[in-house]
């Protein structure tokens, strides 16, 4: 079984086009606040993380490779070396950002400013009158991520399952360097770099990606 996790400021709607290319049982999931219910209380990682374990008991998954793009990524792979016997078998993350230092926080805090006019055109076509609100959920979680709910060194050499770490060749966003070395704490990491490919998972090669998914 194959479950899809977006990334932060999207929606399992998001994943559709990779969806498409991947068998037909595949599942996506939305995390709260990303859809018609309210925000949680605490947006952090942990809440995100929770919600997917109830996601695996309400629909008895076992055997799992999850595929997260960005935040979608962390969660899984937070699950995966925190949760008491996590049904993840498999991760694959793309463009996930694991350097959460002062400086490359402020980089991404300075793109993800309310007064980026194209990025509030964007949140208002795609979440209406929610989205500032997520929006400063997202940075306020970003901005104390590695204090709350950053991975440990410990942590990842936890991790007992294959997890494969892809990057695309033009992102902006995640450097080599930051996916190497996590890649490196990893008892079984892969790195992968994909050709053409951006941040964004719309601006992936999804066909590329695909293949990594399902081992081809």
């Amino acid at each position: 079984m194959i479950l899809l996790l977006h990334g932060a400021l999207a929606t399992a709607q998001d994943m559709e086009p990779l969806k498409k290319l991947l068998p037909p049982e595949t599942l996506s999931l939305t995390f709260q606040g990303h859809d018609n219910r309210p925000l949680p209380e605490d947006f952090r990682i942990e809440t995100f993380m929770e919600e997917l374990d109830q996601y695996f008991l309400d629909h008895k998954l076992q055997n799992v490779t999850v595929v997260g793009h960005s935040m979608g990524g962390y969660v899984a792979l937070s699950h995966a070396a925190l949760a008491e016997n996590s049904p993840i078998c498999r991760i694959i993350t793309y463009g996930t950002k694991f350097d959460w230092g002062d400086k490359a926080l402020a980089g991404m805090l300075a793109t993800l400013h309310p007064e980026n006019e194209a990025l509030m055109d964007y949140l208002k076509k795609k979440f209406q009158d929610k989205g500032l609100p997520l929006l400063l959920a997202t940075t306020h979680m970003m901005a104390h991520l590695e204090r709350l709910d950053g991975l440990l060194e410990a942590d990842l050499e936890d991790v007992q399952i294959p997890v494969e770490i892809v990057l695309g060749e033009k992102d902006k966003v995640v450097s080599v360097a930051e996916s190497q070395a996590i890649v490196d704490l990893l008892p079984h990491g892969q790195l992968h770099i994909l050709k053409e490919s951006r941040h964004e998972i719309e601006r992936a090669d999804l066909a590329g990606l695909a293949r990594i998914i399902l081992g081809q």
